[in-house]
């Protein structure tokens, strides 16, 4: 079943006010100690992993019940098992295991928090109804100190909200499952963030697929399977908010440095900038993933397929919100959701990967038009003298993509059938021409993933 967070404000408590505001900062200040302290708890229990690093040798993969350092921390913060519990398994473990290849480099350091949200269980409590007298919402909640009644706001700006909370609270009464509580720094506002899980639609009478992508020439280009003519969101709007944006905080930074006296004032007008621009692409990609979903429902679309690997269009977009709620909008109403967005990171050669090589003069180090798509589960020196010994030309590594060795032949394949259409001959099917392959890896930003930028640059243009 599909789950959403609500976050609506807190309107008023049964209470001083002033003492429920103390007692939630030291909730969250318990709540950041233990956040941080369980996961710099999950990096020294990945002794493994560094030892493997250090030797060269292939790092082993951690299950979450390895790491998991609730029975550690709980000692060290009476009464709070329940929220160590929650904390560590969903939201620590997973952060950890994200970024853990990254901080075994050393090219991330773990992700501490300034401040995490107080989770709030079922098991202690955690309650929300509808008063039919008064037309109000109320949640009764657990924090570090008290048990605390609050009313939930009800405005105009969170009719929306409660409407959906109401709605699900028709279909189920049971649709609220653990949530969590925070203190919104712009508004200084407790924010209830509930969780509610909406029954998902069952829709027998659906077919066909939604292909949903990125293209360098519009935002997203939507096409319907068995069709050519594409559904295209132009959003051109979206570069003048970006430039905007850009060009007001550069002025401010400018004034920031002259003038100290009005550096408060500064900052402010820069925060106010940025929620600004934040709000405005949270509407925006309501207002798309709305318009993408109502068109799969009209056209009966038993999927969607979204594709966001080309993100040159517009820089610095929020991608993963986009994703998010197109998601959850799908299997709202019964509708399949599938990312297929194609990760092209820093690889490791000596592990199996499908490889882009381009060849090139051996006397003028110039391109010669051709690149070759292949898999290959040999270290990197083994191959690259099995390329080099091809008489006649030199092969430079454009990029790589690491596959799973039972993967390989699959995702060969379908670079292979990407490109189907610029292949050189019909004898040399690895063969294709290169401008446009090296347009397209310019465009998913995997050139010179390899680490071999400057080997690149002396036979193509780098940009």
């Amino acid at each position: 079943m599909p789950t959403r967070t609500l976050r609506i404000p807190i309107y008023s408590v049964d209470g001083d006010i002033h003492e429920f505001y103390n007692d939630l900062r030291q909730t969250l200040h318990l709540s950041r100690s233990v956040f941080n302290r369980m996961l710099t708890r999950c990096a020294s229990k990945d002794t493994l992993a560094y030892d493997a690093y250090t030797k060269k040798e292939k790092i082993p993969s951690i299950s979450a019940k390895e790491l998991d350092c609730y029975s550690d921390e709980v000692v060290n913060f009476p009464g709070c098992a329940g929220v160590c519990a929650c904390m560590s398994f969903k939201q620590v473990v997973p952060l950890y295991k994200q970024f853990r290849w990254e901080i075994l480099r050393g090219t991330k350091s773990l992700p501490l928090k300034r401040s995490a949200p107080w989770s709030l269980l079922l098991s202690d409590g955690f309650k929300a109804w509808h008063d039919e007298d008064s037309d109000k919402w109320y949640v009764k909640i657990k924090l570090l100190n008290k048990r605390w009644t609050c009313e939930l706001m009800s405005g105009s700006n969170y009719a929306k909200l409660i409407y959906g909370l109401k709605k699900a609270f028709e279909l189920d009464e049971k649709c609220v499952r653990d949530s969590k509580i925070w203190i919104d720094k712009r508004k200084n506002h407790a924010i209830i963030g509930i969780s509610v899980r909406f029954p998902q639609k069952s829709n027998d009478d659906l077919c066909g697929t939604l292909m949903v992508s990125t293209d360098r020439n519009s935002f997203l280009k939507i096409i319907k399977e068995k069709t050519e003519i594409p559904f295209v969101f132009n959003a051109d709007h979206l570069r003048r908010w970006n430039a905007e944006r850009v060009r007001k905080q550069q002025r401010l930074r400018q004034d920031k440095k002259y003038d100290r006296s009005c550096r408060k004032y500064i900052t402010k007008k820069q925060e106010q900038i940025s929620i600004k621009y934040k709000d405005r692409l949270q509407t925006f990609c309501h207002t798309v993933t709305k318009q993408i979903v109502d068109y799969a429902i009209r056209n009966k679309i038993a999927k969607v397929t979204l594709d966001i690997t080309i993100k040159t269009y517009i820089e610095q977009f929020t991608w993963f919100d986009l994703k998010t709620k197109l998601q959850y909008k799908c299997e709202k109403e019964g509708i399949e959701f599938e990312e297929v967005t194609r990760t092209m990171q820093a690889p490791d050669l000596d592990e199996p990967h499908v490889y882009f090589v381009l060849a090139t003069d051996p006397e003028t180090k110039k391109s010669l038009g051709r690149i070759k798509i292949g898999k290959t589960t040999q270290k990197s020196q083994k191959r690259q003298k099995q390329l080099e010994s091809m008489g006649g030309q030199d092969l430079v590594y454009l990029a790589a993509h690491k596959v799973p060795k039972y993967k390989l032949t699959k995702q060969e394949k379908e670079y292979h059938a990407l490109f189907a259409e610029h292949q050189i001959g019909k004898g040399k099917k690895e063969w294709f021409k290169s401008e446009p392959i090296i347009d397209w890896l310019r465009e998913v930003e995997c050139l010179g993933n390899t680490g071999n930028l400057s080997q690149i640059s002396q036979v193509l243009e780098v940009k």
